[in-house]
């Protein structure tokens, strides 16, 4: 059922476009329109059967839809059930972390983690925001910040001056390159608002920023046009304030 990495990343490979739902209800088999309409249904939008739909892995869908269009009712209500009781294993009693540890141990999995790994990972999961404010604090070497912000400033000069230098692209298409370069958007180890006591009291915003800032990762976003580097990534061995840039 598996997409290969290069077919997961080449964009003319995974990009897929549908004139209407009803267009990827014939090629998946699934009636889509009915599934996205339930689920923009709280913010008051509609899909009709005209609207053009983008699907990244075509042929996941595909290599999925062959698998359920061959099993068995029961055994599909059975793997939803284990999925269910498997998302919510950490929140569950200790009868259902020793089945698991059990179970873990006779197909070669990993252990159950630690209690204090798994308080940790609620912590960030709930309260990413409060939490990134002592590893700013105790952490994240001082400067560490402007640093990344500089680096990512050089990024984006050397890209806009490597495009202008491409013969093979069309004056326009280098100016629409660069308009964007100017117009990425950088999140850098964590949004300021962190040391405002009373806004951490009141909000904790969910939009803005996706991840937990200790999450180690650093990453550009196309569809947002964003670079991202995240607090939890800028130290020792990935990072040092420190080092050349």
């Amino acid at each position: 059922m598996a997409v290969d990495g290069i077919s997961r990343y080449a964009l003319h490979v995974v990009h897929d476009w549908f004139n209407g739902c009803d267009c990827l209800h014939l090629l998946l088999r699934y009636n889509w329109s009915a599934s996205l309409n339930w689920a923009f249904n709280s913010v008051n939008k509609s899909i009709d059967s005209n609207q053009t739909v983008i699907v990244r892995t075509p042929g996941y869908f595909n290599n999925l839809t062959s698998i359920l269009s061959g099993a068995n009712t029961s055994t599909l209500e059975n793997y939803a059930l284990w999925q269910l009781v498997y998302q919510y294993l950490p929140n569950l009693d200790q009868r259902f972390l020793t089945a698991y540890t059990d179970y873990s141990a006779v197909v070669g999995l990993s252990v159950q983690p630690q209690r204090y790994t798994t308080c940790i990972g609620v912590a960030q999961t709930i309260m990413p925001m409060a939490l990134a404010r002592p590893y700013a604090d105790y952490v994240l070497p001082t400067g560490t910040k402007g640093n990344v912000s500089e680096m990512s400033s050089s990024i984006i000069a050397a890209f806009k001056t490597q495009v202008s230098t491409f013969d093979w692209l069309e004056e326009q298409t280098k100016s629409l390159c660069i308009a964007k370069a100017d117009a990425i958007d950088r999140m850098v180890a964590y949004p300021n608002y962190i040391f405002n006591d009373t806004y951490l009291s009141i909000l904790y915003n969910w939009v803005r920023w996706d991840n937990a800032p200790t999450a180690v990762n650093a990453y550009y976003d196309s569809n947002f046009n964003q670079f991202v580097f995240l607090e939890g990534i800028m130290n020792v061995p990935v990072f040092d304030v420190g080092w050349p840039k």
